[in-house]
């Protein structure tokens, strides 16, 4: 992003470019992730219970 010297504005935008993608996958990653552990986790324990209650009885 600082860059100097000969092929400065190439170099400026590839660090730019870099610089911008690392934080903005660094702040969706922040987000996304810890919610992506909650949903799982939750479906997790949704078909655990569901699977360990027993079924009714067929009416005879």
């Amino acid at each position: 992003m600082i860059a100097t010297g000969a092929s400065v504005s190439a170099r400026r935008s590839l660090g730019i470019a870099v610089f911008s993608g690392m934080l903005a996958s660094t702040c969706i990653a922040v987000l996304f992730i810890p919610s992506f552990y909650v949903l799982l986790q939750r479906l997790s324990e949704r078909h655990a219970t569901q699977k360990a209650l027993p079924e009714a009885p067929p009416d005879a």
